[in-house]
């Protein structure tokens, strides 16, 4: 029995820890444009993989960029409207200093052909530097993406620790 609950402390010791080092969770914003490159395929005919070099400028970072990689299955786009996406962000603030995040949203039709908008949520796996066991979550707000120059702008709205 003193075993187990030997354990179970440690345990709970190291989880505490780790919460701890992170910081508290702050505000988050940010602000980004950038221009996607072309569609690749990928085994799945359903699916394309598009990366989207981003800038921008955010809370606790500063000025940035975001390297975007997003698998977008496409198999209701034409039906529905719509589209459904994941996919992972690297992240690197002027410093050099880098952040992971996964992400997962939606694409959505406008009437204008040219146009779609999406949501998104973005959650932070892994940092370096000062980033190092960040955490945190954040929506897209007022994303845009051009169907036709591959434009792509928007912003975030969240929390952030370090």
């Amino acid at each position: 029995m003193k075993r187990n609950t030997r354990s179970a402390s440690i345990g709970f010791l190291l989880l505490l820890s780790g919460l701890l080092q992170a910081g508290p969770q702050v505000p988050f914003k940010a602000t980004f444009r950038g221009f996607a490159g072309p569609a690749t395929p990928t085994a799945d005919p359903a699916v394309v993989e598009i990366v989207v070099p981003l800038q921008g400028t955010a809370t606790h970072l500063g000025k940035f960029d975001e390297v975007l990689v997003h698998y977008i299955n496409l198999s209701t786009w034409a039906t529905a409207g719509y589209a459904d996406f994941t996919g992972y962000a690297d992240w690197t603030a002027a410093n050099g200093d880098t952040f992971t995040t996964e992400f997962y949203g939606q694409l959505y039709a406008t009437d204008d052909p040219a146009w779609a908008t999406f949501e998104v949520t973005h959650t932070v796996v892994e940092g370096t530097g000062r980033f190092e066991g960040a955490t945190g979550s954040f929506n897209g707000v007022s994303g845009r993406y051009n169907l036709v120059t591959g434009e792509d702008s928007g912003g975030y709205v969240g929390t952030f620790s370090h």
